[in-house]
């Protein structure tokens, strides 16, 4: 296949032959693409951070690959205020999560069902949990 076809054809996406490309043209995310595709940005700004500080980039680079970086890598070198898919990445001083989005889910007769969600720190139910003991309250 030629350059200019292939890109034609990635840019298609839904023209990809299936035998080759079996998903192309699917628009199906799982639960995981968001905050993973997040943590990958925020990683690459936070190291672009650390290596834009060095005097030399290349000793910067071979450094971080190295894995001695480790006094530069605090949360506050990744805290970029990158909004991503899931939100925006705010971190604490352990490295956790300030704000998030979530759905809240609670185990019903074996079932898992959506109770809630959580969007930027903000709380909703939308149903009430069922306790461990077959009550709502």
């Amino acid at each position: 296949m030629k350059q200019s076809t292939l890109f034609h054809a990635v840019v298609l996406g839904s023209h990809l032959p299936y035998r080759s490309f079996p998903f192309a043209g699917q628009r199906s995310l799982t639960a995981n693409e968001g905050p993973a595709y997040s943590c990958m940005m925020v990683m690459a700004q936070g190291f672009n951070r650390v290596i834009s500080n060095s005097t030399n980039s290349t000793a910067g680079l071979e450094t971080l690959s190295a894995g001695l970086m480790g006094d530069a890598l605090t949360p506050e070198t990744f805290n970029t205020s990158y909004v991503g898919p899931v939100g925006p990445m705010i971190f604490d001083v352990n490295g956790d999560v300030m704000v998030g989005n979530f759905k809240i889910y609670n185990i019903q007769h074996g079932e898992e069902v959506e109770i809630g969600h959580i969007i930027a720190d903000d709380l909703t139910l939308t149903s009430a949990p069922l306790y461990h003991d077959g009550t709502y309250t």
